[in-house]
């Protein structure tokens, strides 16, 4: 991994929420859902707005200060960037040429390594949401069975 690659979202059926210091991440496919903690939030919304792990290990040295070792940051964010890829929550992303991450402040307390956490406690639950059964328009509009499909069970399709 190169300190100067960029990352996206892995696909759409990803989504994320930060709710002050965490991140929440569903995988909308599998059902798995994610706990990201300690300075994941900061590392997170730079990483899927286009930052490199050398722009973010920048922004974690201003925003936490200047007495953190950069060799550190660099392991921290290197080991959490590899979980991410590792659980296909994000890609790389060649296209992308900077990221930008308003309100970036200094002092921001006490720096704790980015961590990620994996939940598939509620992945059965999660897979019967409706949210599933959709197609590009969204809920309510429910996915259309294949043309073929209605002429192999002998049924009809409703018209749309």
């Amino acid at each position: 991994m190169s300190a100067h690659q960029r990352y996206r979202v892995f696909d759409p059926t990803i989504a994320s929420e930060i709710f002050e210091n965490e991140v929440v991440i569903v995988n909308l496919l599998s059902g798995v859902y994610y706990s990201l903690t300690g300075s994941a939030a900061e590392v997170w919304e730079r990483l899927i707005t286009g930052y490199s792990v050398e722009e973010v290990v920048n922004d974690l040295q201003y925003i936490y200060g200047p007495g953190l070792l950069t060799e550190s940051l660099h392991r921290d964010v290197d080991a959490f960037v590899n979980a991410l890829l590792e659980h296909s929550l994000i890609a790389p992303n060649d296209e992308a040429r900077t990221g930008n991450v308003e309100g970036v402040q200094g002092s921001q307390g006490t720096y704790v390594p980015p961590a990620i956490e994996v939940f598939q406690d509620m992945q059965d639950i999660l897979l019967l949401d409706p949210v599933h059964d959709v197609n590009d328009l969204g809920w309510p509009t429910k996915v259309a069975a294949p043309e073929n499909q209605s002429e192999q069970t002998g049924g009809s399709q409703l018209p749309g």
